[in-house]
């Protein structure tokens, strides 16, 4: 008999344990009202709000330059292989320049140059077709590359046409090379101090060694593009357009009411 009182007894406590345990249990995953929702809730989870990015780049020369007709240039690629890139003849009225830009690797080059750079570009042009008709380039030949002279550029770059906020002047070089057994008549140019990189540091402080090929029709092609008479015409556009006139600022005379003679000293009573 005591022996079935016992294990009632045990029973009973085993039973008591079991639910004390179940209760903590069930305490220790309970979700209180203001944990984070789960996959299976059905409310909608919002988004963390993100931190506003920082804009490097804007489109800065928008407006800035004219364009006046597309031609072609060759650009090597990243294993030196020449591949044919639209060129685009520009004017920079601001700066009374005027060139041509176009792609070149990953970034976007413009070279503009003033009317004696123009002018020293056609007279290599001019020698390199007199040597090339009367057969006298040289295959093998060493620094044909600068073989006509160098003259002043202002290169502006970046990742986009309508966005180059780097610029820096250099020297171009004028001459030819033999690619693959055929000539080129040859622009190149060394790198240079990038003066934006002294606005911020988040720039390269050089820009890239650029050359740029050409054959004989399409340097023709640019020549003819960058009409001088054109070029002048749209610079006085520009003049005429952003000219001040006497109309545009205010007058102010002080002669009557300020002049030094007029002034009196206060008499003071005692």
């Amino acid at each position: 008999m005591k022996k079935l009182h016992l294990l009632i007894l045990s029973l009973v406590c085993f039973t008591i344990l079991s639910t004390s345990c179940s209760s903590n249990k069930s305490s220790d995953f309970a979700v209180s009202e203001d944990a984070s929702p789960t996959l299976n809730d059905k409310k909608t989870v919002k988004a963390p709000a993100q931190k506003k990015q920082f804009v490097l780049f804007k489109y800065g020369n928008v407006g800035d330059y004219i364009q006046v007709d597309n031609s072609s240039v060759f650009t090597p690629n990243v294993l030196g292989a020449l591949k044919q890139k639209k060129a685009t003849v520009v004017i920079y009225p601001k700066q009374e320049l005027a060139g041509f830009g176009s792609p070149y690797l990953a970034a976007y080059y413009y070279l503009f140059m003033n009317e004696t750079s123009r002018n020293n570009l056609r007279k290599a042009v001019d020698n390199y077709f007199s040597d090339f008709e009367n057969k006298r380039l040289l295959r093998d030949g060493k620094n044909t590359d600068k073989i006509y002279g160098k003259t002043d550029v202002n290169l502006r770059w970046g990742t986009l046409s309508n966005s180059t906020p780097n610029n820096g002047d250099a020297v171009m070089n004028l001459g030819y090379v033999f690619k693959k057994g055929s000539p080129y008549f040859s622009i190149t140019i060394y790198p240079t101090f990038n003066k934006y990189s002294e606005v911020t540091s988040a720039v390269d402080r050089e820009s890239m060694m650029l050359t740029y090929y050409f054959t004989k029709a399409q340097i023709s092609e640019i020549l003819s593009m960058l009409d001088e008479d054109m070029i002048t015409e749209q610079f006085n556009i520009y003049k005429n357009d952003n000219v001040f006139t006497n109309e545009d600022v205010d007058s102010y005379d002080d002669s009557d009411d300020y002049s030094s003679e007029e002034y009196t000293e206060a008499v003071v009573e005692e």
